[in-house]
């Protein structure tokens, strides 16, 4: 989890980590192809397989935000 870390550390996105996973708060293009990009990259470094579990929130009546869901 430490190169995953280091690797998104790479994009404009707000991260946080915690015991049940990481999340990231950006545009959801953006993060798809960045969790593409790591793929590529552990692949690319000796990692066999990966796997990623995603949950993903969007809204049409507000912005969603990392910072929202700690004040509910």
């Amino acid at each position: 989890m430490t190169r995953v870390i280091e690797l998104l550390g790479e994009y404009d996105f707000i991260l946080e980590t915690h015991a049940s996973g990481t999340d990231i708060e950006g545009e959801m293009s953006d993060i798809l192809a960045a969790i593409e990009q790591v793929h590529t990259t552990l692949h690319a470094e000796g990692s066999v397989r990966l796997i990623s579990y995603l949950k993903l929130e969007s809204r049409t009546d507000k912005t969603p935000t990392l910072a929202g869901k700690k004040l509910n």
